[in-house]
Parts: structure tokens; sequence; C-alpha cells
């Protein structure tokens, strides 16, 4: 795959260019937006250059900021994908400019300690660079593999992540985990490894929305289906749509339709939408009543975080990180994964209180405002390659 290559320039700055470190941040696909990619990359350029690589139907390589943003063309995430084309794509641009990047601190960044920290892995013994490898999910949750009907297949799956995820872990420089504990179930860390909690940074701009302006629409967002807890979410609505016949339930996400019989929706006023954009979801999140997120597993899940910036009144369950991005009865109510009861009494408690939505919807935005703003990421980008680097950034 031939991409075109883009000069290497950083905006005008007051520290030398050369002693800025240099991130090679490795986000796979094809699940990452152009815009979620241009403002990470704007909010880190005031202390860093580097690249971000990722994928999505077609591909592109343009600046933003000082990062310069490589875009593959890649139609599905599986690993013969990442490992066909995007892999070698990404080693061979690296090895052809090593004359070109010596001399710098380099440090590379990698979105899951899986496919992309191998890849990882690799190029940083070949560029003599640090490794900070993110971990973006719940690995040891047995959830992880909700959707493999196979018993084998899922042992053997599991298998297979732990060896390469404590295989790439320990020629990590420094881990950063989404919330206390996440690592325990899934790798042993080295001592010698810096760690840290991160968030990935979300244009809260593009989200903002009146909390008082609001349609009677429960709004979810993401996929796949079991592993989001979806079939969960239609069973707990089938209980009480019927006392609310003005609201209706709306889905987007990849493949959703697959898995949901039309008539049963039709019946239940329930909205299937194939997956959007971040700015086609937003324009549902700014008219939404609720958001909810009923996942069997998850990281510290990002639509949390844009349902609070648009003010939104959230409902989820009380997994992984999303404590972190939902304080209970604060600016969101959390309910235990696959609890149907609590889950329906929550929508309905919900839907049939106003004030209660906006009281919430209110402190979610101020809070994903203050904690989780795009200062708070650089910040905690410069601990990290700080950390791994040994100097101050």
């Amino acid at each position: 795959m031939n991409l075109q290559t883009a000069p290497l320039i950083s905006p005008a700055l007051d520290t030398p260019p050369r002693q800025r470190p240099y991130l090679i941040i490795l986000r796979g696909g094809p699940i990452w937006f152009d815009e979620t990619i241009a403002f990470q990359a704007r909010a880190l350029s005031p202390a860093f250059d580097g690249e971000f690589w990722y994928s999505a139907g077609t591909e592109s390589d343009r600046m933003e900021g000082s990062f310069r943003l490589r875009r593959m063309a890649m139609k599905t995430h599986k690993t013969k994908d990442h490992l066909g084309e995007y892999a070698p794509a990404i080693i061979e641009s690296f090895l052809a400019r090593r004359a070109e990047l010596a001399g710098r601190d380099i440090a590379i960044v990698t979105y899951d300690p899986l496919i992309q920290g191998v890849i990882g892995a690799y190029l940083a013994k070949r560029l003599n660079a640090k490794l900070v490898v993110e971990f973006s999910g719940a690995y040891g949750n047995p959830a992880n593999l909700a959707e493999i009907q196979n018993p084998l297949k899922r042992r053997l799956i599991d298998a297979r992540n732990k060896i390469t995820g404590q295989s790439v872990v320990w020629r990590a420089d420094g881990l950063r985990l989404l919330f206390e504990g996440q690592d325990t179930a899934f790798v042993n860390i080295p001592k010698t490894v810096k760690t840290n909690l991160f968030f990935d940074a979300i244009n809260t701009e593009t989200f903002l929305a009146d909390p008082e302006q609001q349609d009677d629409v429960a709004l979810f967002v993401g996929y796949p289906y079991r592993l989001k807890g979806i079939d969960v979410l239609t069973q707990a609505w089938e209980r009480i749509e019927s006392q609310f016949p003005t609201w209706r339930l709306d889905l987007i996400g990849h493949e959703l339709g697959d898995h949901i019989d039309p008539a049963f929706a039709a019946l239940h006023r329930i909205h299937v939408h194939k997956a959007m954009s971040n700015v086609e979801v937003a324009g549902h999140m700014k008219r939404c009543g609720l958001f909810v997120l009923p996942s069997r597993s998850e990281g510290l899940p990002r639509v949390l975080l844009e349902a609070g910036a648009a003010g939104r009144a959230r409902i989820a369950t009380r997994v992984g990180g999303t404590p972190r991005a939902i304080i209970h009865e604060h600016d969101g109510l959390l309910v235990n994964d696959q609890d149907r009861d609590n889950l329906s009494a929550g929508l309905a408690r919900l839907m049939a209180d106003k004030t209660l939505r906006v009281r919430l919807g209110l402190a979610a935005q101020q809070r994903v405002k203050r904690d989780f703003s795009a200062e708070n990421y650089l910040k905690d980008m410069r601990a990290c390659i700080s950390a791994v680097l040994g100097r101050p950034v």
C-alpha cells in the first residue's frame, strides 16, 4: 500500500522542534473517525510532534497541528487485515525514515496490548523507541468474548490474548490504564513498567447542547450486540414501553439490524440505525431524552463522555471504567450488568421525570467539561511520556 509522504512540520514554537518528543500513535480501526483523531492531535500539539495511524474506508495523509494523520483504507478490523496490510505499511514507512527521526525521543503509543501492541513492540525495538501500551478495554473480562458461541474457541482466543498481552507488556516501558485494577485479571505487570490512568479526549463542543431541550427518545450507540448488552436492553424496554407511549428507543451501531426482528422492533417502537459519524451521532445525542449503555464489559466508554457533554441523563452498567464516567445518582444512574429488573426500573424512573433528567444531565455536562477536558488529556500524556523518557516534557 503506497501512501504519499507529507512533510514533517511543526507549528511555530518556543521549544526547538527536535527537543519535543515524537509520538507514534497506533489506533488501528476501522472505528476511528477523522474528527476524533484531529481533535486529539490538536490537543497534543502544544507539547509533542508525531503521527496518528488509523484506518477507515479510504486513505488520506494530512497535517493537523504538529501531527501527521495517516488514515489507511481497511474495510474490517480483522487480525489478518491488520497484519497483512496495516502493519507492513507502518513498518515500511518508519524503517525508511529512521535517519530522519534519529536523535529524537520517540514514544510509540498503542491503542491495545494485542494487535497494535505487537506492531508497536516491533517498531519500538527497530527504532530504539519507548513503548507505551494503552489498555482500551477490560481484557480479563470473559464477557469480551460474548459474541463467540463455541466454548472451545472462546478458551483458545482467551489464551492467545493473554499470551500476546503478557508478551507485549514485558516489552513495554509504560502502560495507560482506564481504571484501577484493570490489568489484574489479564496480565502481570513488571514493577519497572510505569503506569497511569487515562481517557481518550473528545471534542465536547461537538456534543454541547441544552439539557432542557430533549425529545422522548432513549438512545443507545455501540456494537457488537451481546457485548454491549443490547439483548438485555430490548428485554428491559419491552417490559416498560407500554407505560410511556410517547417514547421510543433508538439503537445506532454496526450490524444491529441483523439481531433484531423488524416486527418486534415496530411493535415496541424500537428504531434501528446503521453506524454513523461522530457528527451525526452528536445530532442524535443533542435531541434524545436519555442515553443508555447496558454493556457486559467496558473500558471507559467515550459515548458516555459524549452523552455527558451533551447534557443527557445517562444510565449504564457498573462494569470496567464506567463508574469513572458516571457517579451514581449525581450525574447518572448505574445498575449491575444483565440486571433487567433494575435497568427497566431505572429507565422508567428517568422517562417519568424530566426534572431528574435535566438535573443529572447538567451535572454530567459540568463534570465532563471539568474532568475530561483536552487540557487534562494533554496533562495526562505529558505525565506518561515524562515518566517513560525520564525527563520533563
